[in-house]
C-alpha cells in the first residue's frame, strides 16, 4: 500500500512538471508577437527555427528570394527645410514683408536669442532665405550635407553674393489641409553662401539670388533602413528566418561573438545595419540583401551556382547573375573569376563589381580599365573600387590620375579621397573656407573645382600658370596684377579697412595660396579661375 503510494506521487509529480513545462513554453510562444517580435538571431538553421517557433505551413518552407517576401524601406531621399536669414552682404538685401515666412523667422531668431531682429531684418545687408536639402539613404547622424539657398519669388533681394547663412534648424514639412505641420529637427545648416553665377555665369540675374553650401549642413539623425514583409507572408517565423538567413551572409564582429546586420524588430518588418562597404552605395546594398535565398539547401545552392555560371557569362543576365552570387559570398569567388575571363565587357565589369564589394583583390584592375575605356560603367567602378579596402584599387585609382578623360581624373580623385583621406597621393592644405589639392599628373593641365560636398580646388599637373596681361578680379575686393619678374601682386581693397598686398609667382598654387593670404575665400578663387579662363590667361583647363 505504501509503494503504490509513492508510485502515484512520483507520476503525479512527472504530470505536474510536465504540465508547467509546456505552460511555460506556451507563454513564450504567445508572449512573442505582443512584444514587438525584437529577437536576438543566435541561430540560422531551419530546423531549430520549426522546434522554437512552431507553426506554418508547406509555403513558409519552400525556398524564396528575399525580394519575393519584403519590400525594401528607407531608399528615399528626405525633404528637408527651414526659412533663415542670410547676413554680410554688401547692400543687396532687402527687408521681408510681413507675412508666414517672416514669423516663422523671427520665432526662430528669438530661440537663437538674437536681438533687435526688426532692426536687423530691415538692414540692406541681410536678406530672408529659403534653405532645403534632401537627406539621402542611409545617412548617419553628425554626416555633413549641401544646402540649396535661394529667395522667395516675392523678395527684392538682388544678389547673395558674400552672404553668409546663419544657423538654422531644418525639418521635414509637410501640408495637411492648407496647414503647415512640421517634424522634428532633422538637420542643421550654416556657411558661407556660394552663387550660381559663380559657376553659370551671369547671364541669367536669378543665378544671383540663388546659392549652394557645401557640406556645411549636419544631418541630426540616422536613416534607417530596413525590410517591409508583404502582407501574404507576415509572421515572427517569416521574419525571423529571413533576418536569420541575412544575417549567413552579412555580420559584423562585437565584443565577444559575431552579429548579424538584421534584426526583425516586428513580425513585418526587419532592420538593417548598413555594411560599410556599401556606404556610398546604398541602392546596390538592397539589391544584393533582396537577391538573398531564405530557406536553400545546401544541395539546392549548389545546384543553383551551376545555373548562375552559366547565366554570369551571357551578357542579358549577366548583371542579376552577378547580384545573386554577390548575394551568396565566398562561395561564388570562383564562377565570378571565370566572368573576369570574357570576351565581353559588360561580363568583365558585372564581375568584377561583384568581387570589388567581397574585396577581392582581382576585381581591381579590370575595374580600373572599365572606368578608363566604358563612360556609362564609370561611375560604379569608380564607387567599387573606392569600397575596396585591398591595396590593388589603391593603385587602380592612382594610376586613373593620369586618364585623358577629366571626369575619369576628379572620380578617380574623389574615389579616393572617399577610400583613404590620409593617402600621401591626395594630401590638401587646408585654406581660408576651402583645401586645396595639387596631383602631380603627366596628363594634359587641368584645375578642377568642386560644386558638391566639400569645398575644395584640385589642380591636375606641375606647371599651371595664371598671366594675365593686365590685371585680374578675383572679386569686387581682390585684384591681381602682374608686376616685373613674372611675378604676380595680390591686392585687397576694403572700404574702412587697410588695404592688404601679397606677391606670389603666377603658379596656380602660389597665387590660390596669396588670395587666401589675403582674406579671400572659396568664392574668390572659383571667381578667379573663372576670370582667367575667359581671358586666356591660364595655360590649363578649368572644370566644374
Amino acid at each position: 500500500m505504501l509503494t503504490q503510494q509513492k508510485t502515484g506521487n512520483h507520476k503525479n509529480t512527472r504530470k505536474s512538471l510536465m504540465h508547467r513545462s509546456f505552460i511555460g513554453l506556451a507563454a513564450v510562444v504567445l508572449f512573442i508577437p505582443t512584444s514587438g517580435c525584437n529577437l536576438p538571431i543566435p541561430f540560422t538553421d531551419d530546423k531549430q527555427l520549426e522546434d522554437i517557433i512552431p507553426g506554418g505551413g508547406d509555403d513558409e518552407k519552400k525556398r524564396h528570394r528575399v525580394d519575393e517576401l519584403t519590400i525594401p524601406v528607407g531608399l528615399n531621399f528626405m525633404k528637408v527645410e527651414s526659412v533663415a536669414l542670410v547676413t554680410n552682404l554688401e547692400g543687396t538685401g532687402s527687408e521681408p514683408p510681413t507675412g508666414l515666412q517672416r514669423n516663422l523667422l523671427t520665432d526662430d531668431m528669438k530661440t537663437h536669442k538674437v536681438e533687435n531682429t526688426n532692426e536687423l531684418l530691415a538692414s540692406p545687408n541681410t536678406s530672408l532665405v529659403l534653405v532645403r536639402s534632401y537627406l539621402p539613404p542611409g545617412v548617419q547622424k553628425g554626416d555633413p550635407i549641401d544646402l540649396e539657398v535661394l529667395t522667395p519669388s516675392h523678395s527684392k533681394t538682388s544678389s547673395l553674393r558674400s552672404g553668409w547663412l546663419l544657423k538654422t534648424r531644418m525639418r521635414e514639412v509637410t501640408l495637411i489641409n492648407n496647414s503647415i505641420h512640421s517634424a522634428h529637427v532633422s538637420a542643421l545648416a550654416e556657411g558661407p553662401v556660394l552663387t550660381q553665377s559663380l559657376f553659370k555665369g551671369a547671364s541669367d540675374p536669378t543665378f544671383e539670388t540663388r546659392g549652394i553650401i557645401l557640406g556645411r549642413g549636419e544631418s541630426r539623425y540616422s536613416r534607417p533602413l530596413g525590410l517591409a514583409v508583404r502582407a501574404d507572408f507576415k509572421s515572427v517565423k517569416t521574419s525571423t528566418r529571413i533576418a536569420g538567413a541575412i544575417n549567413q551572409r552579412f555580420h559584423k564582429f562585437g565584443t565577444s561573438k559575431r552579429v548579424g546586420i538584421a534584426n526583425p524588430t516586428r513580425d513585418n518588418f526587419i532592420e538593417l545595419e548598413l555594411v560599410n562597404a556599401y556606404r556610398r552605395n546604398v541602392p546596390r546594398f538592397l539589391n544584393v540583401i533582396q537577391s538573398i535565398n531564405v530557406g536553400e539547401s545546401q544541395a539546392e545552392r549548389i545546384d543553383r551556382l551551376q545555373v548562375l555560371g552559366v547565366k554570369l557569362l551571357e551578357p542579358t543576365s549577366a548583371r542579376g547573375a552577378a547580384l545573386e552570387l554577390e548575394a551568396i559570398g565566398k562561395e561564388s569567388v570562383s564562377i565570378l573569376m571565370t566572368g573576369l575571363q570574357s570576351s565581353d565587357s559588360e561580363v568583365r565589369f558585372y564581375s568584377a563589381e561583384s568581387l570589388a564589394y567581397m574585396d577581392i583583390q582581382e576585381a581591381a584592375a579590370p575595374l580600373g580599365d572599365i572606368a578608363e575605356t566604358h563612360i556609362e560603367f564609370r561611375w560604379y567602378a569608380l564607387n567599387a573600387l573606392s569600397a575596396m579596402a585591398d591595396i590593388s584599387a589603391l593603385d587602380a585609382l592612382s594610376a586613373l590620375l593620369d586618364s585623358g578623360s577629366a571626369e575619369t581624373r576628379y572620380g578617380a580623385f574623389r574615389a579616393l579621397y572617399e577610400r583613404s583621406p590620409d593617402s600621401p597621393y591626395i594630401r590638401g592644405e587646408i585654406m581660408s573656407d576651402f583645401k586645396f589639392y595639387s596631383i602631380p599628373a603627366k596628363s594634359r593641365p587641368m584645375v578642377h573645382l568642386s560644386m558638391s560636398r566639400r569645398p575644395e580646388v584640385v589642380i591636375f599637373g606641375n606647371d599651371i600658370r595664371i598671366q594675365p596681361k593686365d590685371f585680374l578680379y578675383a572679386s569686387k575686393q581682390i585684384m591681381i596684377t602682374p608686376i616685373a619678374s613674372g611675378q604676380l601682386r595680390v591686392s585687397r581693397f576694403q572700404p574702412g579697412k587697410q588695404d592688404l598686398f601679397v606677391t606670389c609667382d603666377s603658379g596656380v598654387a602660389s597665387l590660390v595660396k596669396a588670395i587666401a593670404a589675403v582674406g579671400g575665400g572659396y568664392s574668390d578663387i572659383v571667381q578667379c579661375m573663372n576670370n582667367a579662363k575667359s581671358a586666356g590667361a591660364i595655360n590649363a583647363e578649368v572644370f566644374v
